[in-house]
């Protein structure tokens, strides 16, 4: 879902991926460790797409699996707090 919203907020924007971002597939582990202005500035546009897409910017549809994908973030979070009996994380994954 979130990357049929990436291709759309691509194709809506004439934002380039930044090379520091190509290789994340091949290589997941990369991701946080990279800091520089072109991730920070693709990330930000991003963010901010996404959240007018839950706005309704789209339309009703788009706007569902929007909360839907973030609804499926948080799970996840809480999954992962539950395996590693991690009580702070899990409250935290409840509380947002």
């Amino acid at each position: 879902m979130e990357r049929l919203l990436l291709k759309c907020f691509l194709g809506e924007r004439s934002i380039n991926i930044p090379d520091s971002l190509k290789n994340i597939a091949s290589n997941p582990s990369t991701f946080e460790k990279i800091d520089d202005d072109s991730h920070v500035e693709f990330s930000k546009a991003y963010k901010n797409y996404f959240e007018s897409v839950k706005g309704g910017k789209i339309d009703k549809t788009a706007r569902f699996w929007a909360y839907y994908i973030e609804l499926m973030k948080e799970q996840k979070k809480a999954r992962q707090a539950v395996q590693e009996n991690n009580f702070e994380m899990r409250t935290n994954a409840w509380a947002s």
